[in-house]
């Protein structure tokens, strides 16, 4: 994803299951699998209404809630319309404050 190339360029590191090559879109996530989003931060969003309400729900449940970056209450929510684009310098400078903005705050 665009997003985590600003988060490599800004030195910061993704998770071992999230470092992988390329441009694609992030897999659809499962409850079974979501143990491979944990990291010291999240940054989540959604495009749709349907990706909002899927995100709520799974907020709600104890794997969610077991994740370190929830318990440390580092998890953030973002414009999934920016953070999921091909890019570009006014993207990059908006995930850039978003980055900035969450990691400043603590």
């Amino acid at each position: 994803q665009f997003a985590s190339g600003v988060a490599l360029e800004m030195g910061l590191k993704r998770p071992k299951s999230q470092n992988k090559d390329g441009n694609a879109h992030t897999p659809s996530l499962s409850l079974e699998k979501i143990n491979e989003i944990d990291g010291d931060w999240l940054f989540l969003s959604t495009l749709t209404s349907d990706g909002a309400k899927a995100l709520k729900d799974v907020q709600g449940k104890p794997a969610y809630k077991e994740l370190g970056a929830v318990k440390n209450k580092q998890v953030v929510t973002v414009d999934g319309s920016v953070w999921s684009t091909r890019g570009g310098p006014l993207a990059a400078d908006v995930v850039m404050e978003d980055y900035v903005k969450a990691l400043s705050a603590k």
